[in-house]
């Protein structure tokens, strides 16, 4: 062996004398408990038996299940024909759609109530050559002074009132 430059005869014939690759040797052994996976798999039939004997179990479900599997993944190939009725209402929203929108578009406009006093004067002035009678103009009816104060609330306070007024009569 060489340390630092100098050989040392003694140490080098100890290392060529001991195989490394010898297979004389005694077979490596490692012994585990093997209680621990015994426990494990114990508690695990236990388990099971506990649960085999306390709950039941139906099948009930298999049936439809199965059946369900049959028609949708393993009948893959057959497309449905779309259904009439289907094709029937969305031609019906259609229809109802272009009606609504011809409503829509042959609507009239009607002017606010503050723009019929305007309106009405343009309008007396072109018939008063005519002196046909005209109509009273249309206005919006004012509400009276008691709807105006019966909010929602108010009215469902008066509600009550009358319902524990009936209720202490009976």
């Amino acid at each position: 062996m060489i340390i630092q430059g100098e050989v040392i005869p003694g140490k080098m014939d100890d290392l060529l004398e001991a195989d490394t690759f010898r297979h004389n040797l005694p077979k490596a052994r490692s012994s585990q408990d093997v209680w621990p996976l015994l426990v494990l798999v114990a508690a695990c039939l236990f388990f099971f038996d506990v649960f085999v004997r306390r709950v039941q179990i139906g099948f009930e479900w298999a049936r439809p299940a199965v059946n369900w599997l049959r028609e949708k993944v393993l009948r893959r190939e057959k497309i449905e024909a779309p259904d009439e009725r289907l094709e029937r209402l969305r031609q019906r929203k259609a229809a109802v759609v272009s009606s609504l929108d011809e409503r829509r578009a042959s609507a009239r406009f009607e002017p606010e109530p503050d723009q019929a006093t305007s309106d009405l004067d343009r309008v007396l002035e072109e018939s008063a050559g005519t002196q046909a009678p005209l109509a009273p103009p249309r206005t919006a009816p004012s509400p009276t002074p008691s709807e105006e104060e019966d909010s929602y609330t108010a009215r469902l306070m008066k509600a009550k009132q009358q319902a524990w007024k009936d209720k202490k009569k009976t």
